[in-house]
């Protein structure tokens, strides 16, 4: 009898592992490939203002881990640590990017728009951290 309900347990545990793996996919996913393959419906479209104006009346973690467009004007670029600094008003935002994104073509004062994950920042000099970013327009 207790083999029979040790068989049932653990067949419980295995199809209610399917199904959460089933309905819970795009959790497991790479975040480099939710910012390449997210509907556009799914992207909250913003500027570095109305970033810094919604985080001061929400709290911090307000834009935590939702897909983010940012079109901002570009203050620094580093090739090495593969990111740059969008300015904003106040405080900036950082944004790394994918393995692999072209950087080359990007200067300093140059507007683009980039996607990406939205991190809370680790300084206090920056409003937000983008991750897992690309560049949607040059």
């Amino acid at each position: 009898m207790k083999f029979k309900n040790l068989i049932i347990v653990l067949l419980i545990v295995f199809v209610s592992s399917i199904l959460g793996i089933y309905f819970f996919k795009d959790k497991f996913r790479n975040e480099d490939d939710l910012v390449k393959n997210i509907n556009p419906a799914d992207i909250t479209y913003l500027t570095p203002a109305e970033i810094e104006d919604n985080l001061d009346s929400h709290d911090p973690d307000y834009y935590n881990n939702n897909i983010i467009q940012v079109i901002g004007e570009v203050k620094s670029i580093s090739v090495d640590s593969n990111s740059t600094v969008l300015k904003s008003e106040n405080n900036d935002i950082e944004v790394i990017f994918q393995e692999g994104e072209d950087l080359s073509k990007i200067k300093e004062g140059s507007f683009i728009s980039v996607r990406g994950v939205a991190k809370p920042p680790l300084s206090k000099s920056f409003i937000l951290r983008l991750t897992s970013s690309i560049i949607t327009v040059k």
